[in-house]
């Protein structure tokens, strides 16, 4: 009786705490059963309670599987699906807690950010995301811890790029389609596996994350740039103008050249050398037929070669400031 009164009292006390209804709070307890494949965040928590505290929350939680054993125990899924016959599944390890009294609406987040802002214990990994204006939920992978060079997490993943690779070069059809490419790598998170995801023509964002790995080391830089998608700056093929700056760009790999003339950057560059986001040097002030370039998307003609490097960094003929270079990176672009 006494150990009832107090699960009671800790129950009110986190209700009077969350400025919940108790309609609100009330959830449908089911021990040994499990939700699959309805987790829209996952968290910790140290009770049912806390855990169903979080679901009613959390926009468009109806349910939360709650791990009460094992390994991971504490770990709280919140569902934006309620369980029936047909799809719950026997775990002992886990209970399920179906919310009473909520609107079984469900309201998907935008992006990996708004994710974030909503629960700040989110990990890396796979979430459903449904833009405004559209019926449809897609699969991205949200990077939700900080990535140095380009700050606090919920970055979605868009693309990545094998600069020895021609998938990606200038005129490649997938920076004018709304096609994806190679999905499951691209869901697999910050690997060296090419990917183009629906986040390309999809996703609204107010900052890019660039990274290049080279010669083993991974670096970073971030672009300030509203835009509804990465594919409405990029496709028209349109030149639009980043102010990043030359150390920036040429901080993206080690010891990268560039020509000290030209200094033109941002998305759609063409002079001979054409890049659909990056930056142009050249040896003299003009910027046509320039010879040194670091970025995405590149298509190199230039100093009497044409190497197959479209992504990275190449610095030919004169005036280089640190020699010549024929650098192909591995690239990642992410929005927020």
């Amino acid at each position: 009786m006494k150990k009832m009164l107090l699960v009671l009292l800790h129950f009110f006390f986190v209700l009077l705490k969350s400025g919940l209804s108790m309609e609100q709070a009330l959830f449908h307890r089911q021990v040994a059963k499990y939700l699959p494949n309805s987790v829209i965040a996952t968290t910790f928590a140290e009770s049912e309670l806390e855990c169903s505290v979080s679901c009613t929350r959390r926009k468009g939680c109806l349910s939360v599987n709650y791990k009460v054993k094992g390994l991971d125990q504490g770990l709280c899924e919140l569902n934006n699906q309620k369980i029936s016959k047909e799809v719950a599944v026997s775990n002992a390890d886990f209970v399920y807690l179906g919310a009473r009294g909520l609107k079984d609406e469900i309201s998907k987040p935008n992006s990996c950010r708004e994710l974030l802002d909503d629960h700040r214990h989110l990990h890396n990994g796979i979430y459903d995301i449904q833009p405004k204006n559209s019926s449809q939920k897609y699969p991205v992978y949200c990077h939700m811890t900080e990535i140095p060079g380009c700050g606090a997490g919920g970055w979605t993943l868009v693309m990545k790029t094998n600069g020895n690779l021609m998938t990606f070069t200038y005129d490649s059809v997938y920076w004018k389609n709304k096609e994806s490419y190679a999905v499951e790598d691209g869901l697999a998170g910050l690997t060296e596996k090419e990917s183009k995801l629906a986040s390309y023509w999809i996703t609204p964002f107010k900052k890019i994350c660039l990274g290049m790995t080279a010669n083993g080391e991974t670096k970073w830089m971030t672009l300030d740039y509203e835009a509804s998608s990465l594919y409405n700056l990029i496709a028209d093929e349109s030149h639009r103008r980043t102010t990043a700056g030359r150390t920036a760009w040429k901080s993206l790999i080690a010891g990268s050249s560039l020509q000290p003339y030209c200094n033109k950057e941002g998305f759609g560059i063409s002079y001979g050398v054409k890049l659909r986001l990056g930056y142009l040097a050249n040896n003299q002030n003009s910027c046509s037929q320039s010879d040194s370039c670091i970025g995405f998307g590149i298509s190199y003609d230039a100093c009497y070669i044409k190497p197959n490097i479209t992504c990275g960094n190449i610095a030919q003929c004169s005036h280089t400031d640190n020699g010549k270079k024929l650098t192909a990176a591995f690239g990642y672009i992410l929005v927020h």
